[in-house]
């Protein structure tokens, strides 16, 4: 077995924090962790300097390991974008080269075009190369998206073991023939149950005025159809016509007209009479988790859904579209959380959200039991050692 304080990885990624990306905070947190147990060997990245010349974090703790490889794309030039795309993978190929004897296994957290170094990389040298597989694909063959597919399937199929963060992600890769072995390691979260009361935060991040509203529901990410937004946004529709003092709280890009499905909501109304506040991007959601009454998570496709395991982390049940192998390897349906079965139907959320509200004994079970699950299944360190060990496994096997 291989001495775990020897072994020198290195990560790739497209973007790291405080630019908006899942696997790039992923990839961070990675990073820090390894970073600490003198394992990481660097962080290879497309995100420029200028984006996170104001993180402390990064500076203070992975500045010294991080390498950029930027390039500007003319997307409308597909002959410069594609010679854009080549440059890319030939400087991360020869960065990787001339520290071959330092890096023992690659990760990578990407799978578009710009892997082909790290591939080519692994094949000339014989380095591990494991890949994180995250998010369920969608592909229609007459979309634009049709290229991706080979691609990611090119990608996974050159790998040495595929990470995937949930079980549907790995059945994934069976149905569709994907000849690399594969391993599911969930994601994990670090947050805790608030030691302020959820009156004092509300009171003190979004202003006195809201320090008594209640209840307070919790929406993060795009409001798109994928997310299902329009779901989230018509369940609070019910809400508020039966709890005329409901909030609704939005984590995620700023849009105050989106459209889904050819429909426009309009939010400036609520956002005029204050029912919703639309707090855009933030880095600190764990503060808004914890002044949240419920999390609703309507979404259509996921690849895990790190939002049940942060809400769950801090005792505020989540109510949850059922995605088979995802959420439903996450929730306990009526214990740790509750399932929606009729995914499009807002009054099935509201009707739990209803249940939770008019009964504490309901609501303080569950909050107890999700808090429980993530402590013993997807604390931090727990995830991480998974890792460690498949580093090791990987490099006494290879």
């Amino acid at each position: 077995m291989t001495d775990k304080k020897l072994l020198k990885v290195c990560l790739t990624v497209s973007k790291i924090p405080p630019v908006y990306s899942g696997a790039g905070k992923r990839a961070y947190r990675h990073g820090q962790y390894l970073a600490s147990k003198n394992m990481l060997f660097s962080l290879i990245t497309k995100t420029r300097e200028e984006s996170v010349k104001d993180n402390s974090d990064i500076k203070n703790n992975l500045s010294k390991y991080i390498y950029r490889f930027t390039t500007k794309r003319k997307r409308n030039n597909k002959i410069l974008a594609l010679s854009a795309i080549i440059y890319h993978n030939f400087r991360i190929f020869i960065f990787l080269t001339k520290n071959r004897k330092q890096v023992d296994l690659i990760h990578t957290f990407s799978n578009s075009w710009e892997e082909i170094g790290t591939i080519l990389f692994s094949k000339i040298f014989g380095k591990p190369l494991l890949r994180e597989f995250t998010l369920l694909p969608d592909f229609d063959k007459k979309s634009s998206h049709w290229s991706q597919k080979h691609i990611l399937k090119f990608n996974l199929n050159n790998a040495t073991t595929i990470i995937c963060i949930s079980n549907a992600l790995q059945d994934w890769c069976k149905i569709n023939n994907i000849k690399t072995k594969t391993v599911v390691i969930h994601n994990d979260t670090d947050f805790k149950p608030g030691e302020l009361s959820k009156a004092y935060l509300k009171e003190t991040i979004l202003g006195e005025k809201f320090k008594e509203r209640y209840p307070v529901l919790l929406f993060l990410g795009p409001k798109s159809f994928r997310k299902g937004f329009d779901i989230a946004i018509e369940s609070f529709d019910i809400l508020l016509k039966n709890y005329p003092e409901a909030l609704m709280i939005l984590l995620g890009i700023s849009e105050k007209k989106p459209i889904i499905n050819g429909k426009q909501y309009n939010l400036e109304k609520y956002l005029n009479n204050e029912t919703i506040i639309d707090k855009g991007l933030v880095s600190d959601p764990e503060r808004f988790f914890q002044m949240a009454d419920i999390t609703i998570f309507p979404s259509r496709r996921e690849g895990f859904g790190n939002v049940l395991i942060e809400s769950m982390a801090v005792g505020v049940p989540v109510i949850a579209r059922n995605l088979k192998g995802i959420t439903d390897h996450i929730i306990e349906n009526g214990e740790t959380g509750f399932l929606i079965y009729e995914g499009d139907d807002p009054n099935s959320y509201y009707e739990k959200m209803n249940l939770l509200l008019s009964n504490s004994e309901v609501y303080k079970s569950m909050s107890m039991k999700g808090i429980n699950k993530i402590n013993n299944e997807f604390t931090h360190e727990n995830i991480m050692n998974k890792y460690v060990e498949l580093y090791s496994k990987t490099i006494a096997n290879k």
